[in-house]
């Protein structure tokens, strides 16, 4: 067969997603390590291989073989070889989501029906320009989580924005927001929360106000939430609102679109990835309520 033969051999579909049943499931022997990334992959919709070794603290080849094991047997999907090369990482690196099978794991093991699990085979087709943005969030969770640990802190909590709807009343009128990456942070015991908006470059900073595509038009609905009261019925306190984007002169731009556009004293900070890569708990975040930055937690 060669060498290129067993490979594909080992890399080959046991089970048949569609063939995968409760009783498959009940029966089938997972590893801890199979079922957190299960988990972290629901979690985040799509998400590298490196960077989930990364979040769950583990050796990135011996995770690689276990989500291969749960690929084979209808768990997940993945994205390989060209497609991958497309977003930028090359042919080596896989990026994960979920099959069949591992949305009923998840319906299962935590007590979710698969109509709220919000989960379909169409979900894994993600256009061009959403799936970059996509994995842009994971990274930025990723990101997060290895500073906190090594800070001797940690993420608690961490969604993406497919599970991320709130519905509130304002001015008598149903609205809803749909931030792209919340995260829950403990630092010293204090719990802090954030909504994080990931911005690619690709959207208008300032346009009309009926169009969804343009970044500052964000700004009102996050004041709406705020002022309708009705936030405390997912959160504790109001989550601190934080804008990524890929240059300086964008984050500035936007910055200030932000202060014009806003009507209330809720605070947006604003900073690049590049920053937030490199020390995402300094004093890197330009702030609409004072004029020299600021970091995650004042």
């Amino acid at each position: 067969m060669g060498l290129e033969g067993d490979f594909l051999k080992r890399n080959e579909r046991i089970v048949k997603p569609d063939d995968v049943t409760e009783r498959f499931i009940l029966e089938f022997k997972f590893s801890t390590t199979q079922k957190e990334a299960i988990r972290l992959i629901y979690e985040m919709r799509i998400i590298s291989t490196a960077n989930i070794a990364k979040v769950l603290n583990k050796n990135e080849s011996f995770v690689g073989t276990e989500l291969v094991k749960l690929y084979r047997n209808g768990f997940l999907h993945r994205i390989f070889g060209t497609e991958a090369a497309r977003i930028g990482d090359g042919s080596k690196c896989a990026y994960w989501m979920l099959d069949r099978g591992g949305a009923l794991y998840i319906a299962g093991a935590y007590e979710i029906s698969m109509k709220s699990l919000n989960w379909d085979i169409r979900s894994n087709l993600i256009a061009y320009e959403k799936l970059k943005h996509a994995i842009k969030i994971s990274e930025v969770m990723t990101q997060l989580t290895i500073i906190a640990r090594e800070q001797g802190e940690n993420v608690l909590e961490a969604y993406c924005d497919r599970h991320l709807y709130y519905e509130f009343t304002a001015d008598d009128k149903k609205n809803s927001i749909y931030p792209d990456l919340f995260i829950k942070y403990n630092k010293e015991n204090k719990l802090y929360q954030y909504f994080f908006e990931i911005d690619m470059g690709t959207m208008c900073v300032t346009g009309p106000k009926s169009r969804t595509s343009v970044v500052v038009n964000k700004i009102p609905k996050y004041e709406a939430f705020g002022a309708s009261k009705e936030w405390k019925n997912y959160f504790e306190v109001y989550p601190r609102i934080v804008f990524l984007t890929n240059t300086k002169s964008r984050a500035k731009k936007m910055l200030e679109a932000i202060k014009e556009t806003r009507s209330s004293n809720l605070e947006f900070l604003v900073t690049t990835f590049e920053a937030f890569e490199v020390e995402a708990l300094g004093n890197i975040f330009l702030t609409t309520n004072k004029d020299s930055p600021t970091n995650l937690f004042e």
